[in-house]
């Protein structure tokens, strides 16, 4: 039992980290208005990311949730649900890892800036302002990834019967 809820607990967390980071960025861009600063700049990346994202993450988080439902309802067979989160989870953690990957390549190589000439639909990050946009999703990834571990580490409850 306290397994099933673990399991629960961990991937209805995880499913609803995105939608979490959406409204943290609603928040800071009414809060900014149309300043430009660094924060405000960083919000804008992650709208736009976490919209044109929306149409990977949002059935990632439904497989998610749904298969940690599934865990914790039927204990005596979680193989299937193990499976649908593992799905989801998997693929929400693949936009901090792939982000990271990228941008050790991008210091690593030393691509060239391009000049930004104001036909982008989000601003031009800074260093400080890429690790700062690639946090979230890197501490989404690493959820996903302990969620992962509690997800295939429960045990299934059995039911014994005593004489």
């Amino acid at each position: 039992m306290r397994h099933t809820r673990s399991v629960r607990r961990w991937t209805y967390g995880v499913a609803a980290a995105p939608l979490f980071l959406f409204a943290v960025t609603l928040v800071i861009e009414e809060m900014s208005g149309n300043s430009r600063h660094l924060l405000h700049d960083v919000a804008a990346n992650w709208m736009l990311a976490l919209a044109f994202g929306s149409v990977v993450l949002v059935p990632a988080m439904l497989l998610a949730g749904y298969g940690g439902y599934l865990v914790a309802q039927t204990p005596h067979r979680p193989r299937f649900g193990r499976v649908v989160a593992t799905i989801g989870l998997v693929v929400l953690a693949a936009p901090g890892l792939l982000g990271a990957a990228d941008f050790v390549i991008a210091l690593l190589a030393g691509r060239p800036e391009y000049p930004d000439d104001g036909t982008s639909w989000a601003p031009r990050l800074a260093t400080a302002g890429e690790i700062l946009f690639g946090a979230p999703f890197l501490l989404i990834s690493a959820a996903s990834v302990f969620a992962l571990r509690v997800v295939w580490s429960a045990r299934p409850t059995t039911v014994t019967v005593s004489s």
